[in-house]
């Protein structure tokens, strides 16, 4: 096993997004990517760490030639020693270069790829690439520039771990295969939507393991995913916890929305249909004893430190147009109004400030449909008449599939056909806290979720 001396600190995980992998999850994703074998595979992980995978790869096909990078040269000292202590024909040679059955290079796979990253190269990639989120702005600008060229599949706030999928894909030998842990997001994500719907020919959703689980990597809460693409028609999915008990069943994945038809497949009839109370969050963002009180702290400054104000008027679908256009609070007209941070705030406001910075959906409480954005920052605070939603885990991923719900023709025509006897004057619909926590959720989105 790896010495501590090749593990990040908790700060430098966050940057390099290195996480070493459980043993359990590498021998799942062998079992089913790589039967024992001796024939002569060429073998890739291209973010090898200490060799974790390639030393249990090399087990189970001992002929094969194995290819490592990293670009942590503590790591890949560590695959390499690995490497060498496991077996009976590797020596130890340098870091980078070719020994027996094994080449090890110290590069960034993606932007300084080493000679032997040739396209359709290899008959099996697997790993754990790292996870770096691009929302959470670890991923600098200048990167995402170098990389958005070199894979035009991957679009937006990509992880990434979405971009050595991509990779990937571009290296393996059509009938081979690409196995990795990835951030379970990808399996729907509008990032690798245009991945998942263009897939060539030779590869297919082979395999499938989603745990309701996000305790796999200590210090990471996390939500993984195994993913096996490859040539067979029939793709293996579990959602069970254990990888080492898991069972699987066979099914077709004809959807690009992998987590949908992962879910569909699980599917039981006579499971109650789950609710938004049963997932999320829900609060009134402020109450009227509240709208009161905040006016000695009230400001019209566009730059001033406190949390943005929005009323329901400043909340469009997927947009909030906070500065953009005049709104009146209280019968006073304000351009930017902002929440002061005081020490005298009400403990009411205190509270509900505090609440406010953790990512949320901002709905508007009165609408002819339901109007609503995402605030992953926590930058907004909503007025009188708005409700905020929260996910238990702060989970940005399952807010922005939850705002595309409320915002669809579906969730339009609930509303209408439940509270449009409340519309005024035939217009604004007031929405109802029941309603909104009654709210049915998708099965591709409520699976994805714990209960709070």
């Amino acid at each position: 096993m790896p010495t501590s001396a090749a593990r990040p600190s908790p700060t430098s995980r966050k940057s390099t997004g290195a996480y070493y992998t459980p043993q359990a999850l590498i021998d799942l994703l062998l079992s089913h990517a790589l039967p024992p074998t001796s024939f002569p595979l060429k073998i890739l992980d291209p973010a090898c760490g200490p060799g974790d995978f390639l030393r249990a790869a090399h087990h189970r096909a001992p002929a094969a030639h194995l290819f490592g990078i990293d670009i942590n040269p503590t790591a890949l000292a560590q695959c390499q020693a690995s490497l060498h202590q496991h077996s009976t024909f590797l020596r130890p040679e340098p870091a980078e270069g070719s020994i027996q059955n094994s080449t090890l290079a110290q590069a960034d796979a993606l932007l300084s790829p080493p000679p032997f990253l040739a396209p359709k190269s290899f008959d099996l990639i697997l790993g754990n690439p790292p996870y770096v989120n691009a929302i959470e702005g670890r991923l600098t600008t200048e990167t995402k520039s170098r990389l958005r060229p070199l894979f035009p599949s991957i679009k937006g706030a990509a992880d990434l771990a979405h971009y050595f999928l991509d990779q990937a894909i571009q290296l393996v030998k059509p009938g081979g295969k690409i196995a990795f842990v990835l951030p379970r997001a990808i399996l729907n994500s509008p990032a690798a939507a245009l991945l998942r719907a263009n897939l060539p020919p030779h590869l297919k959703p082979n395999l499938i393991y989603a745990p309701e689980r996000h305790d796999f990597f200590p210090g990471a809460a996390v939500f993984i995913c195994l993913l096996i693409l490859g040539p067979d028609d029939l793709c293996q999915i579990s959602t069970d916890p254990d990888p080492a008990t898991a069972r699987f069943q066979s099914t077709t994945i004809e959807s690009n929305n992998w987590w949908l038809a992962l879910h569909d497949a699980h599917l039981e009839p006579n499971d109650p249909a789950p609710t938004l109370a049963s997932r999320f969050q829900l609060a009134a963002s402020m109450i009227a004893a509240d709208a009161y009180d905040l006016i000695p702290y009230l400001r019209d400054d566009k730059h001033a430190p406190g949390p943005k104000l929005v009323t329901t008027g400043l909340i469009e679908p997927r947009h909030c147009i906070w500065g953009t256009r005049t709104c009146r609070y209280l019968k006073t007209d304000y351009q930017h109004p902002r929440l002061t941070l005081s020490p005298h705030l009400t403990r009411s406001l205190t509270t509900r400030i505090q609440n406010a910075r953790r990512p949320k959906i901002l709905l508007a409480g009165l609408a002819k449909k339901i109007e609503a954005f995402l605030d992953p920052a926590g930058d907004y605070i909503g007025a009188v008449s708005t409700y905020s939603i929260y996910h238990p885990h702060d989970d940005q991923d399952a807010l922005a599939q939850l705002l595309d719900h409320l915002l669809s023709p579906n969730t339009t025509q609930h509303l209408i056909h439940h509270l449009g006897a409340n519309a005024l004057r035939g217009k604004h619909i007031t929405l109802k806290k029941q309603f909104l926590l009654d709210l049915p959720l998708p099965w591709s989105l409520a699976g994805s979720l714990q209960r709070p």
